[in-house]
């Protein structure tokens, strides 16, 4: 299976709490869907480079999974119709 790398800003009006369920929820996503989640990483809230929908701020998360192409392109597709998730990237490793 292909490894892939995920980054993903999380609304900063949200709370950590929730911050940790969000990313908790996409990383259930892909094992539900025989994907293997090899590393989760929060680097916190973080000013951006330039304003995104009117925020200056968000929460990010750094993920690391194995996974099939369609999986992923599932965690994309999910990741860019979600409210919560101001701006995501992801990139194929190998």
């Amino acid at each position: 299976m292909p490894q892939y790398e995920t980054t993903y800003i999380i609304d900063p009006g949200m709370t950590e709490e929730a911050v940790n369920g969000i990313a908790e929820k996409y990383s259930q996503q892909i094992t539900g869907m025989g994907g293997e989640v090899l590393n989760v990483e929060h680097w916190g809230k973080r000013k951006l480079a330039y304003e995104i929908k009117g925020r200056n701020e968000g929460f990010y998360v750094n993920m690391r999974f194995n996974s099939a192409t369609t999986v992923a392109h599932e965690l994309a597709r999910v990741l860019k119709i979600s409210d919560e998730i101001v701006r995501h990237l992801l990139l194929k490793l190998n």
